[in-house]
């Protein structure tokens, strides 16, 4: 030990076990967090089992905590991303509570967590009924809505997409989407493993109709009900099809569209209305009706029109029927009219030249009649009848047939031959002569040519031809052919006779009031012998 006045070289102190300090504030921790104070100021070493523990922060995977007092850590299980195997197949998990649990095998995963919607038992995940929380699926391979159900009657029962609305926010200002489908099923591409495989019926979209339950009845039944459609292309319907209101368009606006309606059993069995558009164009140009039928019954694919129920008006294989006391009617004025079959004709103000000749021709069937009955005032003969004119009060025949006669001996061969009309025998090759025309007193026809010959030319072919000169022309000039007939010559046994009332080979046969009115005759090979004709032409000349 050293002493006052002596330097000290060492100084070292020992105190008792227990410390205490003054004027400490209390709680105050030493550096190195392993020294405190307890209630009365007394130095002691922390312990971690039950000393004071300022703060507690929550990690990844926790939430909570806090710096003094009781502290709750919650766990989050969505973090837990892998769950690491224990005892084989087994698994550990942690319950809510946050108790360890074993799963007993790896299928019981389906009970760790369901989600919203969902509820899980053993080794399956089961979809609630109302789907609540599903809002999105991707690509299905396959799907079925089955499964029978009790449901108040509306609309949707099996399945319902809702209103919505849609909001294109791609197409530009003041463009145009091409197309806009709220729902679109594209038509699949049908094949087979096997081959040479034929499929009678392939639909995209087959829809049946509901069919009546017990104590149901069901008043329309539709495969498709909607209020608004307009376009559906390639529609197959196989029961029956019913439209409540609007209208049905069919437009096809391309060249040739020529768009169809087919009605029947079949191709072959069917009624088909088309519309005819112009070639190479889209303006309507014809309506066309065509019946197919495939069966050999007469008047089948018959057209039949029914006014108020009644059949009125038919069109059949070979004929038109008009419905018994029916009438045809121009302009609302009567052509035809029936009384109990018994048909009248009506209000005919004028006939052509073909109606004419063939009531004329009619007519010539009753000459050998001896009595025709009462016309007008008169009792008539038959042989009166072509004199005989018929109005609507008195008997008289406006046509008046004249006969002229001609002869000529000439070895035609390849000439043309004019024949007199104002003597006998003064025929002549050269068409000015001025005895071959004669002028047509008024309007009328050449009816037929009557020949006979006394060299047999039966071998030959004759043509007979027509001229006039119109008084729009000089008198003194050549005539102009208009019709020509032609036919077999005669033997010299026989009459030939060379109509121009019918399938003349070409022109007409009338003739203009004031016509200069010439004939000839012509030989087809050109080798004929000399011989004589004597000819007879049938005139008609309306007297009226």
């Amino acid at each position: 030990m050293k002493w006052i006045g002596q330097n000290i070289y060492d100084f070292i102190s020992r105190f008792r076990n227990d410390v205490y300090l003054e004027s400490v504030s209390s709680g105050t921790i030493a550096s190195g967090g392993n020294l405190g104070l307890d209630s009365n100021n007394k130095i002691v070493k922390a312990i971690a089992a039950d000393g004071d523990i300022t703060g507690v922060t929550a990690g990844t995977g926790l939430s909570g905590g806090g710096s003094s007092g009781a502290v709750t850590l919650t766990v989050d299980f969505s973090e837990f991303s892998d769950v690491t195997p224990v005892n084989g197949d087994k698994l550990a998990t942690l319950d809510s509570d946050g108790s360890t649990e074993q799963l007993t095998t790896i299928a019981d995963l389906a009970t760790l967590y369901a989600g919203t919607g969902l509820t899980a038992s053993s080794s399956v995940i089961n979809v609630n009924a109302e789907q609540p929380g599903i809002t999105q699926i991707g690509t299905l391979v396959g799907l079925t809505i089955d499964g029978n159900k009790s449901v108040t009657p509306g609309d949707g029962a099996m399945l319902h997409i809702d209103t919505s609305t849609i909001t294109d926010s791609n197409t530009s200002a003041s463009g145009t989407a091409s197309l806009y489908a709220h729902a679109r099923i594209e038509g699949p591409t049908l094949a087979a493993t096997n081959a040479s495989v034929t499929t009678t019926d392939a639909a995209t979209l087959y829809v049946t109709r509901p069919v009546a339950g017990t104590n149901q009845t069901i008043t329309n039944s539709y495969g498709i009900y909607t209020n608004g459609a307009t376009y559906t292309s390639n529609l197959t319907n196989a029961g029956s099809y019913s439209q409540t209101g609007g209208d049905m368009t069919l437009y096809d606006a391309t060249n040739g569209g020529n768009p169809t309606i087919s009605l029947g059993s079949s191709a072959t069995e069917r009624l088909k209305i088309e519309s005819i558009y112009e070639s190479g164009a889209q303006g309507l140009d014809e309506v066309r009706f065509t019946t197919h039928t495939a069966g050999s019954s007469a008047n089948d694919g018959r057209f039949t029109f029914y006014v108020d129920e009644t059949n009125t008006f038919q069109i059949k294989d070979s004929l038109v029927n008009i419905m018994q006391n029916g009438k045809l009617t121009v302009g609302n004025v009567d052509i035809l009219s029936d009384s109990s079959g018994t048909t009248t004709l009506n209000n005919i103000d004028a006939l052509d030249a073909t109606t004419e000749a063939t009531i004329e021709s009619a007519i010539d069937t009753l000459s050998n009649l001896t009595t025709v009955g009462t016309i007008g005032t008169g009792v008539w003969q038959g042989t009166a009848i072509a004199s005989a004119y018929l109005d609507a009060d008195t008997a008289h025949y406006s046509a008046t047939r004249q006969v002229t006669h001609h002869m000529i001996t000439d070895d035609i061969d390849s000439d043309v031959i004019y024949i007199s009309l104002l003597d006998s025998d003064s025929e002549n090759a050269t068409a000015t002569n001025k005895q071959l025309p004669f002028i047509a007193p008024t309007a009328g026809k050449l009816l037929k040519i009557f020949l006979r010959t006394t060299v047999d030319y039966s071998s030959e072919t004759f043509t007979w031809k027509l001229y006039t000169r119109t008084t729009s022309q000089s008198t003194n000039g050549a005539a102009a052919e208009i019709g020509a007939q032609s036919g077999s010559g005669p033997t010299n046994k026989t009459m030939v006779t060379y109509d121009f009332t019918s399938s003349l080979d070409s022109g007409t046969n009338a003739i203009a009031a004031g016509d200069k009115v010439q004939i000839s005759i012509e030989a087809g090979d050109g080798a004929t012998a000399n011989g004589n004709y004597f000819i007879t032409c049938m005139w008609e000349w309306d007297l009226s």
